[in-house]
């Protein structure tokens, strides 16, 4: 969540109704997840043109954040489930076009109730927390096709992951969550712990020409 605002839901029973009945699910985006696929050229780039194609120039002109994030739901967390598959999400939440002083989450499921595919936007609602009166929408949003050039984006990843890198510390890493918003880029690179199998993350941010903040 954004510091500037919180995104909620506007109605449990109208995100759950607008989810259901899908948004044309088909996708050029792997139906098998391999959990160090952000690290993977071929596979970042993937994401990133369904990404252009799908939503289109005039909508990713008016974007609030893209979240990108891999889950390993057999492996890692408190609570284990044995038998799912590790799985890609992705969020791009869009400035709604026809209410334009709130937002709309696009979200690709690997994995939804055992299904592939982008599902229906879901109407999301601004609450601001902060200066309530001075608060404009269009203050924060930001033309993805201009800003994300895919090879500064893949650069990034990948120097986060190498700043990261530790083979004798770490049984295995990976790059598992990525936030682009109007500030840059936001890295989560996740690890788990050779001496004591406890997880462990390390952040990084980037601006939108690549170069790293302290």
């Amino acid at each position: 969540m954004r510091k500037t605002f919180l995104k909620v839901g506007v109605c449990l029973i109208a995100v759950m109704a607008l989810v259901s009945c899908g948004g044309g699910n088909s996708s050029s985006l792997p139906k098998t997840v391999d959990f160090k696929m952000l690290s993977n050229k071929e596979e970042v780039q993937k994401i990133y043109d369904e990404i252009l194609t799908r939503y289109g120039e005039n909508l990713l002109a008016k974007t609030d954040e893209v979240k990108i994030f891999i889950e390993r739901r057999s492996k890692e967390g408190m609570i284990k489930k044995a038998s799912e598959p590790d799985a890609i999400t992705i969020w791009v939440d869009t400035q709604d076009p026809k209410n334009v002083k709130q937002l709309l989450r696009n979200g690709y499921y690997s994995d939804w109730n055992g299904e592939a595919g982008w599902r229906a936007p879901e109407q999301m609602e601004v609450q601001v927390s902060g200066d309530a009166e001075n608060f404009r929408l269009d203050d924060h949003l930001f033309n993805f096709k201009e800003k994300v050039s895919f090879d500064t984006f893949f650069k990034v990843l990948t120097d986060a992951y190498n700043k990261a890198l530790d083979a004798d510390k770490y049984t295995y890493q990976y790059i598992k969550y990525i936030t682009i918003s109007q500030e840059g880029y936001s890295i989560d690179v996740f690890g788990i712990l050779s001496a004591n199998d406890q997880e462990k993350s390390q952040y990084f941010k980037a601006d939108f020409d690549g170069k790293f903040k302290k």
